[in-house]
């Protein structure tokens, strides 16, 4: 009886470990590196063996020495290279604002369409909801960072600074 429950427990542990070595595999499968170029060259990984990103200026979203009323714009392409429909968020992440208010906005852009504005993040955050890409498809994207000039005094915010790297995650 007793050497019974030593077989059920050695099996079980055995079957967990397969389990378990199973998923380590089908994950480090889906795991790959998105291709950038620009002048920030550092990899963005995300979870899909058939997107591209082409980031025109690197990733790296800089925001410092700002004034009320600035906009500038970040360019990048999106290629399926699968012969399936994928699905996609734009995420922001290493994100660093010290803004006092919400007064800088992302504006996500797909040719001339704005898809979504959103404040920019404190912390890593999706900047659209779900996006689909046809196999073999190319989109330009832009994002336009803008520091909105209200009616209230922003001196607060001088000085201050913002940043995030922009990466492209499947949605599954």
């Amino acid at each position: 009886m007793e050497n019974q429950k030593k077989t059920l427990i050695i099996t079980f542990i055995g079957v967990i470990a397969f389990i378990i070595a199973i998923a380590g595999v089908s994950y480090a499968f889906f795991t790959y590196t998105v291709n950038t170029s620009g002048d920030d060259k550092t990899n963005t990984v995300v979870k899909s063996a058939n997107l591209d990103a082409e980031f025109k200026d690197g990733a790296l979203l800089n925001i410092s020495d700002m004034i009320p009323g600035d906009t500038f714009n970040k360019e990048f392409t999106v290629s399926n290279t699968g012969d399936g429909v994928l699905n996609f968020k734009v995420v922001m992440q290493e994100v660093s604002n010290n803004f006092n208010s919400n007064d800088i906005e992302l504006s996500l852009y797909e040719g001339e369409s704005l898809i979504k504005t959103v404040p920019f993040p404190t912390s890593t955050s999706a900047i659209s909801d779900s996006l689909t890409i046809n196999a073999k498809e190319s989109k330009d994207y832009t994002v336009v960072i803008t520091y909105k000039n209200t009616d209230v005094d922003q001196a607060s915010d001088m000085g201050n600074s913002a940043s995030g790297k922009l990466y492209i995650e499947e949605v599954k």
